[in-house]
């Protein structure tokens, strides 16, 4: 997840009345099991083959 994502998350759950911070938001996401980082793209053609 990325920080952008993350302030997302926050200002939702903010606008439904709960009082959290974005190190909140991660940390709770963390303790569930998600990955705090972000997607990184691949060269195009995929691996060489072997």
């Amino acid at each position: 997840m990325d920080s952008k994502l993350i302030r997302k998350l926050t200002a939702e759950l903010r606008g439904e009345g709960h009082l959290v911070s974005d190190f909140v938001v991660r940390r709770l996401l963390r303790e569930q099991g998600y990955s705090l980082r972000a997607n990184v793209k691949t060269a195009e053609g995929g691996q060489p083959p072997d």
